[in-house]
């Protein structure tokens, strides 16, 4: 099980890299607002928020179902 788990996290980490990167960064780098916040910027808070509920279930999944 620990096996899996670790590579349930290189995954989400893999994720989290490349969504950080240039081409992401470039699409989501235009003169666009939403709630009258800049595009890109919005970008990055929902990303993070995603992070913190992916590792907050992740966590809590595998607490649950520990041997």
């Amino acid at each position: 099980m620990g096996g899996n788990r670790l590579g349930l996290w290189m995954f989400f980490f893999g994720c989290g890299f490349m969504f950080i990167n240039y081409p992401f960064i470039k699409i989501f780098d235009k003169v666009l607002f939403i709630f009258k916040i800049p595009l890109l910027y919005f970008y990055f808070f929902v990303g993070w928020i995603l992070s913190i509920l992916v590792i907050y279930l992740f966590v809590r999944f595998f607490l649950k179902h520990e041997d």
